[in-house]
């Protein structure tokens, strides 16, 4: 389906329409979770354990399964969106040396020390390339 990405929830998979950030974060008509307090928590913390957001769900007024359901929400927003994803693009259907460029500029913006750093630069990376396929190289002319 287009413009839409699964979701799994609670063992079941859904199909939820792409949201932008600002949608997500004030329609409040699925879930009493205040989600910018959400977003915010994990822009504050790092390493976060499940005894966290389990207190963070007490500090709410959710349960802790209802969190967790929108925490997988909030990371599915990301992993099952973008261009490369509605375009069907992978890394092999992109100049590898872009890609590779891609990466490294994208690390920037990431915890360099996460297992999933390198995986998630080289998502947004697809993104990119999806929409402009010599991205990185009119991104390093414009920076020098």
């Amino acid at each position: 389906m287009k413009n839409e990405y699964p979701i799994v929830l609670s063992n079941s998979i859904i199909n939820t329409p792409m949201k932008t950030f600002k949608q997500y974060t004030e329609d409040s008509t699925t879930s009493k979770i205040d989600r910018k307090k959400l977003l915010d928590f994990f822009m504050a913390n790092n390493d976060i354990k499940s005894s966290d957001v389990h207190k963070l769900s007490d500090e709410m007024g959710v349960s802790s399964s209802d969190l967790e359901d929108e925490i997988y929400k909030m990371l599915s927003t990301f992993t099952h969106g973008g261009f490369a994803k509605e375009k069907n693009i992978t890394e092999k259907d992109v100049n590898p040396k872009e890609l590779q460029m891609g990466i490294k500029v994208e690390m920037e913006h990431l915890n360099d020390k996460s297992p999933y750093a390198t995986h998630l630069a080289k998502r947004i990376s697809l993104d990119h390339l999806a929409e402009l396929p010599d991205y990185y190289s009119k991104l390093k002319e414009v920076e020098a």
